[in-house]
């Protein structure tokens, strides 16, 4: 019975944690939806799709330089957006 019980718990913890992956999944893409094109895109398939910066550079035709700087820059935007909420909160 043991055993069992502990069996079940790991399963709900990984469906736990699946679900909450989920969630912060799509509270990042909603984020990303507020971006400009190309970086909406670019952060989509960095941090949701787990895409490296030469595989999105190749995809987007790019270069990775690019890819950096547009990740570095849009980073910085989210940075200040939360700040301003912050700040009026």
């Amino acid at each position: 019975i043991q055993e069992h019980f502990y069996k079940n718990v790991s399963v709900m913890e990984s469906s736990e944690e699946s679900y909450l992956s989920m969630t912060a999944q799509e509270n990042l893409m909603d984020l990303f939806d507020t971006l400009s094109y190309p970086a909406e895109i670019i952060m989509k398939l960095r941090y949701i799709y787990g895409q490296k910066p030469g595989q999105i550079a190749d995809f987007l035709n790019m270069s990775v330089k690019q890819v950096d700087n547009c990740i570095y820059k849009a980073k910085q935007t989210l940075k200040r957006r939360w700040k301003r909420e912050q700040e009026n909160h």
